[in-house]
């Protein structure tokens, strides 16, 4: 099986969603989208900064404490 059925981390979609829509919006061109042709790449570029700025600030949420000494982390196996 090609695929696996696991969850897309939010940090995967960051550069994907203006590269699909870039693609998109090359393949349906001018003849479809007409004079909106702009409007993919504009929502997944502001898509991609709200799940950058979501990812931003559950990162300061979960930041420890200045008297807490324990650290933790997340390794994200992205294309492994």
């Amino acid at each position: 099986m090609i695929f696996s059925m696991t969850p897309i981390h939010p940090i995967a979609l960051i550069p994907a969603l203006p590269l699909l829509a870039a693609i998109l919006t090359a393949i349906l061109g001018a003849r479809i989208l007409g004079p909106r042709s702009h409007w993919p790449v504009m929502v997944a570029t502001a898509g991609s900064f709200l799940l950058s700025l979501g990812l931003l600030l559950q990162g300061f949420q979960s930041a420890p404490d200045e008297h807490d000494h324990s650290t933790t982390s997340e390794t994200v196996s992205l294309w492994t």
